[in-house]
């Protein structure tokens, strides 16, 4: 009985944990847009926005995490375990109004020096083969051509939050609806060192989407048919994929529901590194649909160029 009874504890401390130890704030994610309703939405457009992409770092991973190689279409294709040349991008995108936001933050300046330095520990070094990184260019570089206002999280798994320390403490941090609050047990691996790049008073602001029948929830962030937030829940439970409306054409930022360019070409979802496979295809379907309906939309994967 007394074994059980320390069984149950320890699977409940297990998947009781939060990526993050940081309390995040609620906030309703304005201009709700229907699904059906977006193509329209993007071809009315009142503003625009602009859109700096930045190769931040680049970086090689195991091609099983990246791509679902028990994939029909990947086992066709002769896919195969090894690894897979990728990069860390960060997008800077200025609204006319609202000033500057980045999306995901790039990487920062301390990971120009030692290891022994980094804010990660060094378990999470040895498991995500990040003696591979090789950086181009860092957030602080990035930030010299002005201040942001706020950055989006495509989500936090911790190569997306590898520039925060370069960000000023005070910035919020927007993320999609249960990312920082969804419990599992390798939460119990990250947490400090996702807490270490985030800092230690980061502002977190989870969005709240409504549901929406038939399609994906989208927030037409700041009201005038320039950007736009989609919760893509799959990767992660609170994944967000963004549209940014230029004045050279419509870009499409697919965070991790789509890591390379083959699974984009292919529709085939990542692999062992999402949480939720067949939420993740749906959300991959949606996206490629949606494109469909946009010519000469650019489609940005999230850790490779097409």
């Amino acid at each position: 009985m007394i074994l059980r009874i320390m069984a149950a504890v320890a699977l409940i401390t297990l998947t009781s944990c939060k990526v993050t130890s940081l309390e995040s704030e609620r906030a309703a994610a304005p201009a709700v847009v229907s699904w059906e309703d977006l193509p329209a939405k993007i071809k009315a457009r009142t503003a625009f926005v602009q859109l700096e992409k930045i190769h931040s770092a680049d970086w090689s991973v195991d091609r099983s995490g990246l791509i679902d190689l028990e994939h029909q279409t990947a086992r066709s294709a002769g896919l195969s375990e090894g690894p897979e040349p990728i990069q860390i991008f960060l997008f800077s995108l200025v609204h006319p109004r609202a000033g500057r936001y980045f999306i995901d933050t790039g990487i920062a300046e301390i990971f120009k020096g030692q290891q022994e330095e980094w804010p990660v520990s060094s378990v999470i070094r040895g498991a995500m083969n990040m003696e591979a990184l090789q950086i181009k260019k860092t957030t602080a570089e990035v930030l010299q051509k002005g201040a942001v206002a706020g950055v989006f999280l495509t989500h936090m798994h911790l190569d997306h939050i590898l520039g925060g320390a370069d960000i000023l403490p005070e910035i919020p941090f927007l993320v999609g609806p249960g990312e920082s609050t969804s419990r599992h047990w390798q939460n119990m691996v990250v947490q400090g060192s996702t807490d270490r790049l985030l800092g230690k008073n980061r502002p977190l602001r989870e969005l709240g989407f409504e549901s929406t029948a038939g399609g994906l929830a989208v927030s037409d962030y700041f009201g005038d048919g320039s950007f736009f937030v989609i919760h893509v829940p799959g990767h992660t439970p609170g994944s967000l994929a963004f549209l940014a409306v230029t004045t050279d054409g419509v870009h499409l930022m697919t965070g991790d529901t789509c890591h390379t360019a083959w699974g984009w070409k292919n529709n085939v979802t990542p692999g062992t590194f999402t949480r939720d496979k067949a939420a993740n295809a749906l959300a991959l379907n949606k996206l490629k649909e949606l494109t469909e309906q946009l010519p000469g939309i650019q489609v940005h994967p999230g850790h490779q160029n097409l």
